[in-house]
């Protein structure tokens, strides 16, 4: 497990937009295994560095992370994101919808935040399909 001052460097250099700073530290702190909080700043730190490759798997990542731990809903919410950013790169609407579905399944009838993005990647998966 990173250490919480490892950490708390990692977030001050993504939201300072110091990317590779970021990506740097993540390496260093995820010398011990990577952890939820890690696996979400790198998706974040590779995506602003320009790695959208990265970026996707470290929220394909996160997301067989919480399937393994049996947080669904927040499975389910890293799945709308894969979803989110796909979407917005590469305009692909066969895997955004696969995402997508796993995000709706996981959630089933929990109404908890994760809903909020599945609604709003699905609205603009339609909307982007002509589907007004």
């Amino acid at each position: 497990m990173p250490a919480t001052e490892d950490v708390d460097n990692v977030r001050t250099a993504v939201e300072e937009a110091e990317w590779r700073t970021a990506l740097d530290l993540l390496d260093r702190a995820e010398a011990t295994g990577p952890t939820a909080e890690t696996l979400e700043l790198r998706a974040q730190a590779a995506y602003g560095n320009g790695d959208f490759e990265a970026s996707i798997a470290a929220w394909e990542d996160l997301h067989q992370y919480f399937l393994h731990t049996g947080h669904t809903a927040e499975a389910a919410r890293a799945a709308a994101m894969t979803a989110m950013y796909l979407m917005m790169d590469t305009g692909l609407m066969a895997p955004v919808r696969g995402w997508l579905r796993r995000a709706e399944r996981l959630l089933g009838d929990d109404d908890v935040p994760a809903r909020a993005i599945v609604a709003m990647v699905r609205t603009y998966e339609r909307f982007m399909c002509g589907d007004m």
